[in-house]
């Protein structure tokens, strides 16, 4: 009978330390991996339309990159963690969840470059922050 118990506890134990990985069959299976920032388009306020706005190059002195795995964690090299942010996608929208907080952005991709934006609701107009474009990492 002992035997039985102290099994017992180590099948429990076993399956309670399981690592949490929540593997998520992406929309879009081209955005796993490294992408470096390339662009960034902002409006200079007052709810511009995206369309009026042209992208402006990063440089080299900003180097920034953002990476999507295959089982769903998500890092971001200017909010380096412990524990990696996890992603979901969707045909047009991407999470980004970390905890609890589940953060909701606009993508666009393409084998050259991915978009990423902030959920633009009102119309196609943006405030402020509007967009960064990547391309894929060599």
């Amino acid at each position: 009978m002992r035997k039985f118990y102290l099994l017992a506890i180590v099948l429990f134990l076993s399956a309670s330390c399981k690592k949490y990985s929540q593997v998520v069959n992406p929309a879009h299976p081209d955005i796993v991996g490294r992408w470096v920032v390339s662009d960034y388009y902002s409006s200079p306020g007052g709810g511009v339309n995206m369309n009026s706005i042209p992208w402006i190059p990063v440089g080299n002195a900003n180097i920034w990159y953002i990476e999507f795995k295959k089982d769903s964690n998500f890092i971001n090299s200017q909010d380096m963690q412990a524990i990696p942010d996890l992603f979901q996608l969707t045909d047009s929208l991407l999470y980004i969840i970390r905890g609890n907080q589940k953060i909701q952005l606009e993508y666009k991709i393409s084998k050259s470059y991915l978009e990423i934006y902030g959920l633009i609701s009102f119309g196609g107009n943006c405030i402020e922050f509007c967009g960064t474009r990547f391309i894929p990492a060599k």
